[in-house]
């Protein structure tokens, strides 16, 4: 075993040619492991697309010394989050949680690698897994057009199909083909750890030599790929696509890979014409277009650039060919007219976004390993560095030959100008709102999400970009599942900084908190508004939750979302009128840090009310309700609210709905197969909880679903078994540990337990109580909760 050592990181390669990173992250009690394989959809023949995610999937569904079921236990037992990622270059397996159970993680995980059974009944219900994974990625209109775009940019090469792979693939895909693929790629010296944590290095090292270091090396596989992105230089091809919203237009260029030095290049160019002063200027001069982004999408041994247009769909041929020639010119004009000194705040902009690389253990893995097919484990530190060395003058020179001649190659060499780095970290702040749907007029649904984009003005990104800050205000539409920092009653404002910028950060949030708005930012926020709205409308997942809340809130009968055409009547005057929700009494500010500064606690305070708010007026009659989108993928929804006098009561909710959760998982999901998300939990407003459950299935499935959540109700009720508590209770208490370590998260929930009256300890007193609630308890709450006749419910299909 040869070991070095590296700035912060120790590397080992064994005997067998596994390649193990470790960085040492004194005073953790979070440990990471992060397996990558160089095996991603690159490597499927055709006629097998998919395959790739297809084995990742049955890699969790039972090995030599656990099933599928027990496995999943013991990961939970231990608090472990373990999970996996497919890639087009890659694949990684990953765990996170407390550092004490470090090995038996790594134990189980080795199993799932090189230990696999393969189960007969594993591999046909996981079929059914995964075209309830291609239906809800279908379901997305921007997904459809990728994957369109990209079998003609990658035409010839395996890049051209999408990760998730094709129907038909998956409903043919055979076993036997599946081990042959298996046996073929995933051996050790095709293979890279990573690993994060505070544990004694030669004890880790050897407890890795003992199980992966045991298995066998095989054949290494390179990516060789021959693409010419050059021939479409000129070349505008037209892609008719039925039934799509909205229009697009993706021009492309040809870049290197991230081991490439250029790398650096390109990493700021997608910084600089993503900032207020580019892009988002060309979109504002241009009412058709709805967004406009540029994105550096680096595969192995290339990359690529897009610059995407989003447009309204009632454009012609013609204004669509204008619409390129004026991208055309404004990508040439934009070089020319860009200015030094917004350059160098832009560069550091996003060398000041490092430190917030690993806010979360979990978050930070899904970038890290673009980076690990390389084995170099400080290729995300030297980008940052040629990021620092890069002027403006070169900058300028270089991309101009770039984008005038595709064959242009430069290397420039010059002296290095490292200078001392003072050590820095995240910090970060949360702005709950009080109040979000119930502040609107009915005749104005959807002014708050036009209000939250309009905050960020002209004025307030330049503050932004200058600091180096990353400011969040409103949901991302493209991104399912990324709704807790807000709801139907309330709002936010997140800002997460460098301690560099801590001086500063009171007199932002001033500013943003006196908004000031224009004609400009009133149309932006209301396109992106009503973009949100449309994509809302076929996503079963929002569209379940927008139809209960209609229902939980009925007083109000007004959506999170909006309704467009009250969307579009908004005025500047409107913006003024509604501001009035940012009022002191209003909000809650709450502030978290590795190392908190005092002063900096105590203003926020001084700006910030601390009162929970009122109770809200919440509907606990039952309701049903269904919606029909007419997709392949549908929704259940079904809760029922519940009062609670004590905090306590809130955990026994708490374990009950792990324990639902669990039984959903092994029956529905892993047994028979009929859905790839679903899960069970507890929202919490002002003195009472909602207890629910979802499901995303198949429209044929409803019933059999349906019936089934019938008998794992009534089961739980039967009987609750010890071990199974106490998996649910550890399972729950490792998530919940690995979410508190980010200050980001932290922060929202710390405001968001004051908002509720449950005091900002909160957070600790779940930590501290959780592993005492008694089975006992849960017992009795299951006999009062999990009757699914009592339950309202909302079908979307």
């Amino acid at each position: 075993m040869l070991m070095y050592f590296l700035t912060f990181y120790i590397t080992i390669n064994l005997p067998n040619g596994l390649h193990v990173i470790y960085k040492k992250k004194e005073k953790t009690d979070i440990f990471t492991f992060l397996l990558v394989v160089n095996s991603g959809s690159f490597n499927e023949e055709e006629g097998f697309e998919g395959m790739t995610h297809f084995l990742e999937h049955m890699l969790f569904d039972g090995n030599e010394k656990f099933t599928r079921e027990k496995l999943r236990k013991n990961f939970d037992k231990l608090g472990l989050y373990v999970n996996a990622f497919t890639r087009e270059d890659y694949t990684a397996f990953f765990f996170s949680g407390p550092d004490q159970n470090y090995k038996e993680g790594i134990y189980l995980l080795y199993l799932m690698i090189f230990k696999s059974t393969f189960p007969d009944k594993e591999f046909e219900k996981e079929k059914g897994v995964i075209l309830q994974e291609i239906y809800q990625d279908r379901s997305r209109e921007f997904n459809v057009v990728k994957e369109k775009v990209d079998s003609i940019i990658f035409l010839g090469t395996n890049y051209s199909h999408p990760v998730i792979g094709y129907e038909r693939a998956i409903k043919n895909l055979k076993k036997e083909k599946l081990i042959e693929f298996y046996k073929k790629f995933y051996v050790p010296n095709n293979m890279v750890i990573f690993i994060s944590g505070d544990v004694d290095e030669k004890e880790l090292f050897d407890f890795i030599e003992k199980t992966f270091g045991r298995e066998l090396g095989g054949e290494k596989f390179f990516n060789e790929v021959d693409l010419n992105l050059q021939r479409f230089y000129g070349e505008k091809i037209f892609l008719n696509i039925g039934g799509v919203k909205n229009f697009y237009i993706f021009k492309c260029f040809e870049a290197p890979p991230l081991n490439y030095t250029s790398a650096s290049y390109f990493i700021l160019l997608e910084e600089i014409f993503n900032s207020e002063n580019a892009l988002k200027k060309f979109k504002q001069k241009h009412k058709s277009i709805l967004e406009a982004s540029l994105s550096y999408e680096p595969k192995k041994k290339f990359g690529v650039i897009f610059f995407n247009l989003t447009l309204k769909n009632n454009l012609n041929k013609d204004s669509l060919i204008y619409l390129t020639e004026k991208l055309n010119s404004f990508i040439k004009n934009f070089l020319d007219s860009m200015k030094k000194e917004d350059f160098e705040r832009l560069r550091e902009k996003l060398i000041k976004e490092k430190v917030y690389d690993d806010l979360d253990p979990v978050y930070s893995i899904f970038y890290l390993a673009n980076y690990l097919i390389y084995k170099d484990p400080l290729l995300r530190e030297k980008i940052v560095e040629n990021i620092r060395e890069i002027e403006y003058k070169d900058f300028i020179e270089f991309f101009k030959n770039f984008f005038n001649s595709s064959y242009s190659k430069t290397v420039i060499v010059s002296e290095s100008k490292k200078t001392a780095i003072k050590e820095a970290f995240p910090e970060a702040i949360h702005i709950l709102i009080k109040k979000r749907v119930q502040a609107e007029e009915l005749s104005k649904n959807g002014i708050s999400q036009v209000f939250f984009r309009a905050l960020l003005n002209e004025r307030i990104n330049k503050i932004i970009e200058e600091e180096g800050l990353r400011v969040k205000t409103f949901d991302n539409p493209y991104i399912p599942f990324d709704d807790y920092y807000h709801r139907w009653d309330f709002s936010y404002i997140r800002v997460v900084f460098s301690s560099e910028s801590k001086d500063k950060i009171l007199d932002f949030i001033d500013k943003l908190l006196k908004p000031e708005f224009d004609t400009f930012i009133l149309e932006n926020s209301k396109k992106e508004a009503i973009l949100a709205r449309t994509i809302s409308e076929k996503d079963p997942y929002i569209k379940a939750w927008e139809e209960f809340e209609k229902n939980l809130f009925k007083d109000e009968k007004k959506s999170i979302y909006g309704e467009k055409e009250k969307i579009e009547k908004i005025k500047l005057k409107d913006l003024y009128e509604f501001a009035k929700i940012l009022e002191k009494e209003n909000r809650i500010i709450t502030y978290e840090s590795e190392n908190p500064d005092s002063l900096l606690k105590i203003k926020v305070k001084e700006i910030s009310d601390y009162k929970p708010i009122e109770k809200i007026k919440i509907n606990e009659e039952r309701f049903i309700d269904s919606i029909k989108l007419n997709l392949k993928q549908s929704y259940i929804l079904g809760g029922k609210v519940f009062e609670f006098e004590d905090k306590r009561e809130i955990l026994d909710y708490i374990s009950l709905s792990e324990i639902l959760t669990q039984r959903m998982q092994e029956i529905i999901r892993e047994k028979l197969g009929f859905s790839y998300r679903l899960s069970s939990g507890v929202r919490i407003y002002p003195g009472k909880l909602l207890f629910y459950y979802e499901i995303g299935t198949d429209r044929e499935n409803l019933e059999r679903v349906e019936n089934e959540m019938r008998k794992i109700f009534e089961s739980i009720k039967r009987k609750i078994e010890e071990e199974e508590f106490e998996i649910a209770l550890n399972s729950f208490l490792g998530n919940y540990i690995r979410r508190l370590s980010n200050h980001e998260t932290r922060s929202f929930y710390k405001g968001f337990y004051i908002y509720l009256g449950l005091g900002e300890d909160f957070d600790k007193f779940i930590k501290d109580n959780i592993r005492k609630v008694k089975l006992k308890n849960v017992k009795k709450l299951a006999e009062k909760v999990l009757n699914i006749e009592n339950f309202s419910k909302i079908y979307v299909f």
